[in-house]
């Protein structure tokens, strides 16, 4: 049993995070704060077990299956609660990046789509989210949750379609979800996207470039940049040649297949450029400084 004192913690915290959430009735709202209250005292994967007692678990099963229950109100009301944590910081870091739930359907009925390798045939769902870390490493809470069933089979041509036809679009909704939701509750508020080679894409860096925050991109591609000369030039092979060094430091390197263990010495360079992103629909070239 839980103490009285954890127990009005947990209900406090559930209160901030999804009492005001619009699930077009006051005891649907009620509802979810009671079950978020009890999956942090019993925190477990199976409804079972987080709700002991026959009428709260029954509760929360109708809950989970109602028809009535919109998903997107309740990540509305987690992510408009994350903000309002960010409120009081000039900025705060917003790592973005996706995973898979691995489901169990044998039958190939329940509107799943696969994952990792095709050749697997692992089913489950993609998901996405935004976390927002203070400058003290603090987190403030999830921004936004994208989720999606992949297709069997991949579309053809996928440089020459828009954002919002591939997966990387759920990224971007993430992106101007959260910008949104910061812009709401907590204005003064400037979000760092942190994002790692799986975001690497054209399409996405512009969507980042115009949603007026900062971003840190770890990028897979040595991109073409623009010169005054016309001359061919790379992003990596500039910053290899640029003067600007920032310090550097330690990073410990684990072992791995193919690789020792061993103390690796980052260096960390500093250039402006700008990119030259080719639009695979149209050909054409575009500016992008950096």
């Amino acid at each position: 049993m839980l103490d009285a004192k954890t127990a009005s913690s947990a209900e406090a915290w559930a209160q901030e995070e999804f009492g005001h959430a619009d699930l077009g009735d006051k005891r649907r709202t009620r509802r979810l704060t009671c079950m978020a209250a009890q999956a942090v005292q019993c925190p477990s994967g199976k409804v079972s077990e987080v709700f002991q007692v026959d009428a709260q678990r029954q509760g929360a099963y109708d809950f989970l299956e109602s028809s009535r229950i919109d998903a997107g109100a309740i990540l509305e009301a987690l992510g408009l609660a994350s903000a309002r944590r960010c409120a009081k910081e000039m900025y705060v870091f917003v790592a973005i990046d996706g995973t898979s739930l691995t489901l169990t359907d044998h039958n190939r009925s329940k509107d799943f789509g696969a994952v990792g390798t095709h050749g697997r045939g692992t089913r489950g769902l993609k998901v996405v989210c935004g976390l927002a870390v203070n400058s003290q490493g603090v987190p403030c809470g999830l921004t936004s949750m994208q989720w999606w069933a992949r297709e069997q089979k991949q579309k053809e041509n996928s440089t020459k379609r828009k954002l919002h036809e591939k997966e990387l679009g759920n990224w971007a909704n993430v992106i101007t979800e959260t910008s949104e939701r910061l812009a709401m509750a907590a204005p003064g508020c400037c979000a760092w996207y942190q994002l790692d080679r799986e975001a690497d894409a054209w399409q996405l860096l512009l969507h980042l470039s115009t949603s007026g925050h900062w971003f840190t991109m770890r990028g897979k591609a040595n991109r073409r940049i623009m010169s005054e000369t016309g001359a061919r030039r790379y992003v990596f092979d500039e910053l290899a040649r640029s003067s600007a060094r920032k310090g550097s430091f330690p990073l410990w390197i684990s072992a791995a297949p193919g690789r020792t263990e061993r103390m690796a010495r980052m260096s960390a360079h500093v250039a402006a450029v700008t990119l030259s992103l080719r639009d695979g629909w149209n050909k054409r070239w575009r500016a992008l400084p950096l």
